[in-house]
């Protein structure tokens, strides 16, 4: 609260005191306040179309992260073939890429949601794989001993021992879930907060743009509290 108060305070002292050019270049609490609630309505919109693009995201993340990892760490002739696509392909700068997923996809919730899982996999991906190959030795002498099958290896002790490291990139692609809608929107929809700030940008209304990026700000917040949260309850659960 401390942290919050005092960059407010930076704020608006630098919008008042300091700033030469007026609300028209950085707008004071006041007039973002003003301009935001004169949007409200598109704005409890946007908040409703972004959230539910990044859950969906989200959840495309996690399974495609989840499943392709385990995939590569089991299979050795699909981790040579794909590793260096995949590690070559997600190199690539992720705005460049969403042009295409407009092309690809069209403008609708699917393309945002596809374009939001393509930027947030990558870190579930690796954490899988990470996890997955980095089984103890003493399992392995257990499965040996036991006559487990691989199968049974698999479902028994590898995915549970790589559940500490998905459950640490479950919170990555929460966020990068959320900055990946942001940006298929600039482009994508005219839905979403990421849109009012390409329409309040366009209309010169920079208190409404400053109010909808605090608004992503508090929903990126609620959406990693929830997700941590649940994840808090399911590690409590089987632990």
């Amino acid at each position: 609260m401390v942290v919050v108060l005092g960059l407010l305070a930076v704020w608006e002292g630098y919008s008042r005191f300091l700033n030469t050019r007026g609300n028209t270049y950085f707008p004071s609490i006041e007039f973002t306040y003003r301009q935001t609630m004169a949007n409200k309505d598109m704005i409890v919109d946007g908040i409703l179309v972004t959230f539910s693009e990044a859950i969906l995201a989200f959840v495309f993340a996690m399974i495609i992260g989840v499943a392709l990892g385990v995939l590569i760490s089991e299979v050795a002739t699909v981790r040579q073939m794909s590793m260096p696509v995949i590690v070559f392909v997600y190199s690539f700068p992720h705005a460049i890429l969403a042009p295409l997923f407009i092309i690809w996809f069209g403008r609708g919730t699917m393309a945002v949601g596809l374009f939001g899982a393509w930027v947030a996999f990558f870190p579930v991906f690796i954490n899988t794989l990470t996890g997955m190959s980095q089984t103890k030795e003493e399992f392995k002498y257990l499965g040996d001993v036991i006559g487990a099958s691989r199968w049974q290896m698999l479902r028994y002790i590898k995915i549970w021992e790589a559940l500490p490291h998905i459950a640490s990139s479950t919170r990555i692609a929460v966020q990068l879930s959320l900055v990946g809608v942001i940006i298929a929107e600039f482009l994508a929809t005219g839905d979403g907060l990421g849109f009012l700030i390409v329409r309040a940008t366009q209309r010169a209304e920079i208190g409404f743009a400053f109010g909808t990026i605090i608004v992503i700000m508090l929903v990126a917040v609620a959406f990693y509290k929830i997700v941590s949260l649940a994840l808090d309850q399911v590690v409590s659960t089987y632990s």
